[in-house]
């Protein structure tokens, strides 16, 4: 039997390459899958797909086979396979969103124009924050909300508290690779969107628990690496609108785009600084970051400035 994975991928249609990295080989296609029969692409059939370990071409993804260990959550797909014209000891790491929405598209399309924003709690209020929610009230973090509450992806689950849960980043494909660390810790509270909601000494205490918990438990965990030895840090704006901590190891080699593609990176020990200095820091001080021209919260931003 088929995995659903495997019949999405029989389907694609490879439209334009996005992104191609000679250096940690990975390729990410747009397309669609017409599994209605359609002719042409739409919102409703668009479609990425991300391909860790080799650079391959449309052509090379009609001719894969054998599918395995593959998940389903929402709207992503993952995956192992090989292609039926190579020999590779390694397999390919398959990563599908579909259907794919347009902050997917601007997320990986690094053809597009980046652009500042300087975010003033105003326009956060007035802007921001309503397109937060909506995007929330349409299911975008759906797949977050059903790791929280032990639905899907149980089985990559490291640590699970009461106040968060830890899992590796899917880009940390072998968790014997310490050298390229990259896990991710997932605050269960759906009130905490990103660092801007962050304001209470009942906060402070929680991000401080968390520096400790990562020293003492997810550190010795694994190789009783120092913490000297490791970034902790926020995105803002981050990828999805449920507060996580990126754990990733100094020397890492497979996280540093997001430090150039206007993904700004807070991290944890100024996060503390700053709201000991003044507790509700994340929501008087301005928020500098980047954006592409396409996605759908600079056009909202534009318009209100």
């Amino acid at each position: 039997m088929h995995s659903k994975l495997e019949q999405l991928l029989s389907k694609f249609i490879y439209i334009k390459t996005l992104q191609e990295d000679a250096v940690n080989k990975s390729s990410t296609l747009y397309g669609y899958i017409p599994l209605n029969g359609e002719k042409e692409v739409s919102k409703d059939n668009r479609a990425i797909l991300h391909i860790n370990n080799q650079i391959l071409s449309a052509i090379d993804i009609q001719e894969y086979f054998n599918i395995r260990n593959t998940k389903d959550n929402d709207c992503y797909h993952w995956g192992e396979g090989s292609l039926k014209t190579k020999d590779d000891a390694s397999p390919y790491k398959f990563n599908l969103i579909y259907p794919a929405s347009d902050k997917h598209l601007s997320k990986y399309d690094y053809k597009n124009r980046n652009f500042q924003v300087i975010e003033t709690p105003e326009l956060y209020r007035n802007v921001v924050k309503p397109y937060i929610d909506y995007n929330i009230q349409e299911g975008s973090i759906q797949w977050v909300h059903n790791i929280i509450q032990g639905k899907t992806e149980q089985e990559s689950i490291r640590f699970d508290e009461p106040d968060f849960l830890v899992l590796p980043d899917m880009k940390w494909t072998d968790e014997t690779d310490l050298k390229n660390m990259y896990l991710l810790l997932l605050f269960k509270n759906y009130q905490f969107t990103s660092i801007r909601e962050l304001c209470t000494k009942e906060h402070l205490t929680m991000l401080k628990n968390v520096k400790k918990f990562v020293e003492n438990e997810i550190l010795t965990r694994y190789g009783n690496t120092s913490i000297d030895k490791v970034k902790l840090y926020f995105h803002y704006q981050p990828s999805y609108y449920q507060l996580h901590l990126h754990i990733v190891h100094a020397d890492n080699e497979l996280n540093y785009k997001s430090m150039l593609l206007g993904k700004d990176c807070h991290f944890l020990d100024t996060v503390i600084n700053n709201m000991e200095m003044m507790i509700d820091y994340y929501q008087k001080c301005n928020m500098v970051y980047y954006l592409t021209d396409t996605s759908e919260l600079y056009k909202r931003l534009k318009e209100a400035m």
